[in-house]
Protein backbone atom coordinates (compact mmCIF):
# COMPACT_ATOMS: atom_id res chain seq x y z
CA UNK A 1 0.00 0.00 0.00
CA UNK A 2 0.98 3.69 -0.69
CA UNK A 3 2.39 5.36 1.83
CA UNK A 4 0.07 8.29 1.23
CA UNK A 5 -3.23 6.26 0.52
CA UNK A 6 -5.92 7.75 2.07
CA UNK A 7 -8.00 4.09 2.78
CA UNK A 8 -9.00 0.68 0.94
CA UNK A 9 -12.12 -0.76 -0.18
CA UNK A 10 -13.25 -4.21 1.36
CA UNK A 11 -15.99 -5.65 -1.25
CA UNK A 12 -17.87 -8.52 0.51
CA UNK A 13 -18.12 -11.89 -1.64
CA UNK A 14 -20.47 -13.90 0.79
CA UNK A 15 -21.83 -13.37 4.31
CA UNK A 16 -19.58 -16.01 5.44
CA UNK A 17 -17.28 -13.77 7.57
CA UNK A 18 -14.04 -14.83 5.99
CA UNK A 19 -13.83 -12.04 3.29
CA UNK A 20 -11.64 -9.49 4.27
CA UNK A 21 -7.98 -10.20 4.75
CA UNK A 22 -5.01 -8.12 5.33
CA UNK A 23 -2.73 -9.64 2.79
CA UNK A 24 -2.52 -6.54 0.50
CA UNK A 25 -1.51 -4.48 3.19
CA UNK A 26 -0.15 -6.59 5.91
CA UNK A 27 1.03 -3.32 7.61
CA UNK A 28 -1.77 -0.70 7.74
CA UNK A 29 -3.42 0.13 10.54
CA UNK A 30 -6.24 2.24 9.79
CA UNK A 31 -7.97 4.58 12.39
CA UNK A 32 -11.18 4.19 10.89
CA UNK A 33 -13.50 1.66 9.55
CA UNK A 34 -16.42 2.61 7.84
CA UNK A 35 -19.16 -0.45 7.36
CA UNK A 36 -22.82 -0.77 7.06
CA UNK A 37 -24.59 -2.17 10.12
CA UNK A 38 -23.34 -5.38 9.17
CA UNK A 39 -22.50 -7.96 12.47
CA UNK A 40 -20.63 -10.11 9.39
CA UNK A 41 -18.89 -7.67 8.14
CA UNK A 42 -17.86 -6.17 11.63
CA UNK A 43 -16.68 -9.44 12.73
CA UNK A 44 -14.43 -10.55 10.01
CA UNK A 45 -13.09 -7.05 10.22
CA UNK A 46 -12.09 -7.32 13.64
CA UNK A 47 -10.59 -10.61 12.98
CA UNK A 48 -8.31 -9.62 10.14
CA UNK A 49 -7.29 -6.08 12.86
CA UNK A 50 -6.85 -8.13 16.08
CA UNK A 51 -6.68 -6.07 18.83
CA UNK A 52 -7.23 -2.46 17.07
CA UNK A 53 -10.72 -1.87 17.98
CA UNK A 54 -9.80 -3.09 22.01
CA UNK A 55 -6.39 -0.96 22.19
CA UNK A 56 -9.08 1.90 20.09
CA UNK A 57 -6.73 2.16 17.71
CA UNK A 58 -9.30 1.80 14.49
CA UNK A 59 -13.19 3.01 15.15
CA UNK A 60 -16.12 1.49 13.63
CA UNK A 61 -18.31 4.25 11.63
CA UNK A 62 -21.47 3.35 9.93
CA UNK A 63 -22.53 4.43 6.72
CA UNK A 64 -25.23 7.49 6.67
CA UNK A 65 -26.89 6.12 3.57
CA UNK A 66 -27.35 2.42 4.92
CA UNK A 67 -28.28 3.46 8.18
CA UNK A 68 -30.91 5.93 6.39
CA UNK A 69 -32.07 3.00 4.52
CA UNK A 70 -32.74 1.33 7.53
CA UNK A 71 -34.68 3.98 9.33
CA UNK A 72 -36.64 4.29 6.34
CA UNK A 73 -37.84 0.74 6.66
CA UNK A 74 -37.94 0.09 10.41
CA UNK A 75 -38.61 3.64 11.87
CA UNK A 76 -41.77 3.91 10.06
CA UNK A 77 -43.45 6.73 12.13
CA UNK A 78 -42.16 9.63 10.03
CA UNK A 79 -41.83 12.71 12.90
CA UNK A 80 -39.68 10.06 14.77
CA UNK A 81 -37.34 8.87 11.73
CA UNK A 82 -36.76 13.18 10.78
CA UNK A 83 -35.89 13.24 14.76
CA UNK A 84 -33.34 10.49 14.10
CA UNK A 85 -31.50 11.73 11.21
CA UNK A 86 -31.75 15.40 12.56
CA UNK A 87 -30.56 13.93 15.42
CA UNK A 88 -27.94 12.28 13.41
CA UNK A 89 -26.72 15.20 12.12
CA UNK A 90 -26.24 17.43 15.08
CA UNK A 91 -22.36 18.13 15.94
CA UNK A 92 -22.65 18.08 19.42
CA UNK A 93 -23.15 14.89 21.46
CA UNK A 94 -25.23 16.37 24.05
CA UNK A 95 -27.52 17.93 21.46
CA UNK A 96 -27.70 14.22 19.21
CA UNK A 97 -28.81 12.09 22.60
CA UNK A 98 -31.24 14.85 23.59
CA UNK A 99 -32.96 14.48 20.31
CA UNK A 100 -33.08 10.83 20.51
CA UNK A 101 -34.38 10.65 23.71
CA UNK A 102 -37.04 12.85 22.81
CA UNK A 103 -37.82 10.74 19.82
CA UNK A 104 -38.14 7.79 22.24
CA UNK A 105 -40.46 9.89 25.03
CA UNK A 106 -42.74 11.27 22.23
CA UNK A 107 -43.40 7.84 20.16
CA UNK A 108 -46.58 6.29 20.02
CA UNK A 109 -45.37 2.95 18.48
CA UNK A 110 -43.74 0.87 21.42
CA UNK A 111 -42.21 -1.36 19.50
CA UNK A 112 -40.56 0.82 17.18
CA UNK A 113 -39.59 2.65 20.77
CA UNK A 114 -38.14 -0.42 21.91
CA UNK A 115 -36.57 -1.09 18.64
CA UNK A 116 -34.72 2.66 18.50
CA UNK A 117 -33.58 2.04 21.96
CA UNK A 118 -32.20 -1.33 21.43
CA UNK A 119 -30.28 -0.63 18.14
CA UNK A 120 -29.43 2.76 18.48
CA UNK A 121 -28.78 4.79 22.03
CA UNK A 122 -25.61 2.35 22.67
CA UNK A 123 -23.83 3.12 19.43
CA UNK A 124 -24.91 6.64 18.05
CA UNK A 125 -21.11 7.13 18.04
CA UNK A 126 -20.93 4.75 14.92
CA UNK A 127 -23.74 6.76 13.77
CA UNK A 128 -23.79 10.59 14.35
CA UNK A 129 -21.56 13.19 12.70
CA UNK A 130 -20.57 14.88 16.32
CA UNK A 131 -18.47 11.66 16.29
CA UNK A 132 -16.80 12.36 13.18
CA UNK A 133 -15.37 15.82 13.38
CA UNK A 134 -12.06 15.04 13.55
CA UNK A 135 -12.21 12.78 10.43
CA UNK A 136 -11.26 12.82 7.11
CA UNK A 137 -14.84 11.31 6.54
CA UNK A 138 -16.71 14.36 8.26
CA UNK A 139 -18.30 15.36 4.55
Amino acid sequence: MAAGALGVIFYASNQDGMTVSRNLAPEWYPRYMLSDQSNVEANSITTAFPGMFTREMCEFIWCTVHVMRTWMTKIYHSPTRSKMVLAMHKKTQNACDKLVQEAIRTLPIPSVSQYITRNYVKTLKKLALWARQHSPLDV
